[in-house]
């Protein structure tokens, strides 16, 4: 993996997950096991309704010390303001 590049995309944009309870926060909140991701390894995952409903779809991934959800740029303000009506006592900061 010696090659790897990083291409910006203008329609994407990244959501960081940091904190002590950022995996377990995630793990109860999307489709995909959390864990799955490692350094190395992203999952692709979806954001739902309590009724299975689509709201969002992303990767996850473990970017250095913190997780990153790659989204839809254009949707990334909806999707953090879903997350963040669920942290409640969690010790997890989100931003774009």
């Amino acid at each position: 993996m010696a090659d790897a590049q990083i291409i910006a995309l203008d329609n994407r944009t990244v959501i960081a997950a940091d904190g002590d309870d950022a995996e377990a926060f995630l793990q109860g909140l999307i489709s995909n096991d959390m864990d799955r991701v490692g350094l190395g390894r992203a999952i692709y995952a979806a954001l739902l309704t309590p009724q299975g409903k689509f709201l969002h779809d992303f990767f996850v991934a473990k970017i250095g010390g913190g997780i990153v959800l790659d989204c839809e740029s254009s949707r990334a303000a909806d999707l953090l303001k879903r997350l963040g009506m669920f942290k409640l006592r969690a010790k997890v900061e989100l931003s774009e």
